[in-house]
């Protein structure tokens, strides 16, 4: 069982403390070919879980780094993860049939069936979310260069597409002969 599961009777008369870390292959069915599987990512925290009201609040940290690819130069991204986490567990209404509009206060919250919960899907979809839309391996990366060489390890070699304009002559021949073509 892993250590993100617990029995809602668990919290029913005590607040519950939890000390985790997250596997990165339970991700892979969320997030495909996003995260890069070598090396692998590490990410763990710390959650506080109590009774409040009918529902169980689930508030904590999230700290650790995973690897992406960077937008720019396809290489390696690190990424790292530092955020708090605050999620709201009720359990799953009997709704009648129809539309249901969720507003802001609805974000937070996940309905459970039974009486264990595993917050690990919650939590990687709160980690996913973070992850920047445009990531990458540095700030200062240059991408790619037209001609593949990998301009952020040095300087490229490969010419500009505009290079050939240099040579190009503006200028018309006295004689008034249209000018040559380089």
């Amino acid at each position: 069982m892993s250590d993100l599961v617990f029995f809602i009777k668990q919290v029913m008369d005590a607040p519950l403390e939890l000390t985790f870390e997250l596997d990165p292959d339970q991700a892979a069915d969320r997030v495909g070919d996003l995260l890069w599987a070598d090396p692998p990512a590490r990410i763990g925290g710390q959650l506080q879980i109590e009774k409040i009201q009918g529902s169980i609040l689930v508030e904590g940290t999230v700290q650790g780094y995973l690897y992406t690819t960077c937008s720019r130069c396809l290489e390696k991204a690190k990424i790292i993860i530092d955020s708090s986490v605050r999620l709201i567990l009720m359990p799953t209404p009997q709704f009648s049939h129809g539309e249901l509009e969720l507003g802001q206060d609805d974000l937070d919250t996940v309905y459970y069936t039974g009486e264990q919960v595993d917050l690990a899907p919650h939590l990687w979809d709160q980690i996913i979310v973070s992850i920047p839309q445009a990531p990458t391996c540095s700030q200062d990366c240059k991408g790619l260069a037209v001609q593949l060489p990998h301009v952020s390890v040095g300087d490229s070699s490969c010419e500009s597409r505009f290079a050939v304009l240099k040579t190009l002559s503006l200028k018309q021949p006295e004689d008034g002969t249209p000018a040559a073509k380089p």
